[in-house]
């Protein structure tokens, strides 16, 4: 698996809803969670931005038997691959290019294509075992985000998300949000079934501390910004891979390690004025060396 892919999109699912309380989040997603979406975020992303080391030399189709997956070849360039249940059909173009096209079996889902070139078969399969792994893992990885941003909610939180849960809101590149999530993010959201100023005066109180919170994110990301900066001239490239994010009760950072490994832990706003020292010691992180309390190392 690969957990800096998955976990990067995770923190892309929550970037947008972010400056809503951390309490407010977490209520809000324990309420009919559904997974589907996010997995099918992480397989998009791992076909659409794949890193550098996925792409090397090229090898041959023996790879899969090799690793022991099942196989069917279908005429002379298309082989399928079952690997822990997810289909996928891999057809060379005989010009060092790949044509993968992959859908589960128990979704009965028209099959999604991808065009990749330059790969090896080696590397090929690497992708389609990180997409293999997406569903047992995601679960894991994401209730580990929701607990690093927020360890507790209280009853009132609860209630926001129940009174709101069944309001739908669509983001403007499609995905969509329900509840507390979408009234944090879309201003007109349509409402039929709850009273005018009652909902009103809720969405007031959730929509001014959204505001409150972006205010302080936005200082707090040109702080960060600087110190990154700071890194770069001193030729510590690697704090430029390091993704961020502002929530209420802390800012989460997120780091690449090695191919397939993160580096993820939370910082105190009372820590800020010490950021600089915190992204350098995660940036020039190796086996063995200690890291920033708080933050712990996947692979």
């Amino acid at each position: 698996m690969n957990y800096f892919l998955e976990l990067y999109h995770i923190n892309e699912y929550f970037r947008r809803v972010s400056y809503m309380d951390a309490e407010r989040i977490a209520a809000a997603e324990s309420i009919g969670l559904e997974f589907s979406p996010i997995k099918q975020m992480v397989r998009n992303l791992i076909m659409t931005e794949i890193p550098e080391y996925y792409l090397n030399e090229r090898g041959t189709v023996t790879e899969v038997h090799k690793r022991g997956y099942r196989r069917q070849r279908n005429g002379i360039s298309k082989v399928k691959v079952d690997i822990e249940g997810e289909l996928f059909v891999i057809e060379t173009d005989y010009e060092c290019g790949w044509n993968l096209q992959y859908g589960a079996f128990h979704y009965n889902k028209r099959m999604k294509g991808y065009e990749l070139k330059d790969m090896s078969v080696e590397s090929l399969v690497d992708i389609m075992e990180d997409m293999a792994a997406v569903p047992d893992s995601i679960e894991q990885l994401y209730k580990m985000y929701l607990d690093m941003i927020s360890t507790s909610y209280g009853p009132e939180h609860l209630q926001d998300a129940e009174y709101f849960k069944d309001i739908p809101g669509t983001i403007s590149d499609g995905d969509e949000y329900f509840g507390l999530l979408a009234i944090a993010i879309d201003g007109p959201t349509k409402v039929h079934t709850l009273e005018g100023t009652t909902f009103q005066k809720r969405v007031d109180a959730i929509r001014d501390g959204f505001k409150k919170n972006q205010r302080v994110a936005e200082l707090t990301a040109h702080t960060i910004c600087q110190a990154k900066l700071d890194l770069c001239e001193e030729r510590l490239f690697q704090a430029n891979t390091l993704e961020y994010t502002c929530f209420s009760s802390c800012i989460l950072l997120l780091a690449p390690y090695d191919c397939r490994g993160a580096i993820i832990g939370t910082v105190d706003y009372s820590e800020l004025p010490h950021i600089k020292e915190i992204l350098r010691q995660i940036a020039t992180f190796k086996d063995g060396d200690t890291l920033p309390e708080g933050f712990r190392l996947l692979k």
